[in-house]
């Protein structure tokens, strides 16, 4: 099945949902008071999944959303520009601080991939509407740059704001989108260039032979000389450029990333490294963030879920636009490598049996699980029997039952360990309330925007995936 014909099959299927979705928040259309209504569709008896799906998308609009059209994660975030000198912390700003936009644009993605399977109006119209609010919170230049002055704090981040950018603008059509992203990929790689090799020049901007650093000097101490699989979700956006301006530079780019990322990083079918030193001249060149490369455990893991998802994502849109077969093959082996028990699939703790587990990041980890449901597993031959999709299910469903009050949804997605892991946490809970010396308020907590959003992902690519 093509990727678009999949799209317009799960719109069918998602067409009743919207309404449930958009009409239960007071009796409003998703825009709050600006008087937007939702569209009609026919009756239809929702499965298990999509009706906690539905209830997903009613808690993420109630916590996440004003009645001025924003994004303003309740009692954590606000959409306005910050006072002078406003003290950042980790993890999630205080009231009246900027939040990062890789902090909002995990809810926006959630909201664009409900826009994609949907085609609904509202979504399309709040999209919009917090374009208009990004644009007077961060200002055009700074969208449109390398980010050191209030987007891009490590080169991860620059893979969310440009996701945000091609999304924005396949929404809203918006010109400066598309002209942003294309300024702040070159801008990034230049800023985050591999000191030790000369880089490779293209027509248009050059790249880095081993991939961009990680963290600058002074950055995330983790992170320093090492380049990271972080970098795929550039050359996904990469490819929107191409698409829609034929800069061939963009495409080399990305098909640079990929060559890159299996000659490197690639660990086993499917499995892909977190991070390998940037200078290839050390020894050994594979290195952990987290100082640990025992088997991949929920919170410590050398090997990254979302790398994974994010390199099915990237062979899938270049087979869409070389036509290439073995981008395809690509796709359906990394698709089989992810299903090997013991990596990403886990017992759960909570009767769901075999369940992925965020491993890695519970902020990011599903932030390509959608896109992965909607464009890989459609490919022919890719899970012929449903595998991957079942998988999905059941992960979602766990996800669902431990539903915290006040519409929130927490990290782990398969319970609760029966054991601690290798840093001696059961649930990521207990992570979070370790961190900043004992103070709390790091990775990672249900009412931080990124953690719900992250697993409401994962439940819409479930539902995506419902055959």
């Amino acid at each position: 099945m093509h990727i678009e014909t999949a799209v317009r099959a799960r719109r069918e299927i998602l067409a009743g949902l919207s309404v449930g979705a958009l009409t239960a928040v007071g009796g409003l259309g998703l825009l709050g008071g600006c008087g937007a209504t939702a569209e009609s569709a026919p009756p239809q008896t929702p499965s298990a999944l999509k009706t906690g799906y539905d209830r997903v998308y009613r808690d993420m609009y109630a916590n996440w959303w004003d009645s001025k059209g924003r994004v303003v994660p309740a009692r954590t975030l606000a959409c306005v520009i910050p006072p002078s000198g406003g003290q950042k912390r980790w993890g999630l700003p205080a009231i009246g601080e900027q939040p990062a936009l890789w902090m909002e644009e995990s809810y926006h993605n959630f909201l664009y991939w409900h826009w994609k399977a949907t085609g609904s109006a509202e979504t399309a119209r709040m999209i919009a509407s917090q374009w208009d609010c990004t644009r007077a919170q961060f200002g055009a230049p700074t969208m449109a740059g390398d980010g050191r002055d209030a987007t891009i704090y490590a080169s991860d981040d620059a893979g969310w704001v440009a996701q945000y950018l091609a999304q924005v603008f396949e929404v809203t059509k918006d010109r400066s989108a598309l002209n942003a992203l294309r300024t702040m990929i070159p801008a990034t790689l230049k800023r985050f260039r591999d000191p030790f090799t000369d880089p490779v020049k293209l027509p248009g901007f050059s790249y880095s032979r081993y991939g961009i650093l990680y963290a600058l000097p002074g950055g995330d101490p983790a992170g320093q000389g090492t380049s990271s699989v972080y970098e795929v979700p550039l050359a996904i956006a990469a490819l929107t450029v191409f698409e829609t301006t034929r800069d061939v530079s963009y495409l080399q780019y990305a098909v640079a990333i990929f060559a890159l990322m299996q000659a490197h990083f690639r660990q086993s079918d499917g499995v892909y490294w977190g991070n390998i030193n940037i200078d290839l001249r050390r020894k050994p060149y594979l290195v952990s963030t987290q100082a640990y490369f025992g088997p991949p455990q929920q919170g410590v893991s050398a090997v990254n879920i979302l790398g994974s998802m994010a390199m099915g994502v990237l062979a899938a849109r270049l087979y869409r636009v070389t036509r290439r077969r073995e981008y395809a093959a690509q796709a359906a082996t990394i698709t089989k490598g992810m299903l090997k028990p013991g990596i990403f699939l886990h017992d759960s703790t909570n009767g769901f049996g075999k369940v992925f587990l965020s491993i890695s990041d519970p902020w990011t980890d599903a932030f390509f699980a959608s896109a992965f449901a909607t464009e890989v597993l459609p490919l022919p031959g890719t899970d012929p029997d449903g595998a991957w999709a079942a998988a999905l299910g059941r992960t979602a469903r766990s996800i669902l039952a431990q539903r915290v009050e006040g519409g929130f949804y927490g990290g782990n997605w398969g319970g609760i360990l029966a054991t601690p892991n290798a840093n001696g946490n059961r649930s990521y809970e207990e992570q979070a309330a370790k961190a900043n010396d004992g103070a709390g308020g790091g990775q990672a907590i249900p009412q931080q925007i990124m953690t719900s959003a992250n697993s409401a992902s994962m439940v819409q690519a479930a539902m995506l995936a419902e055959r």
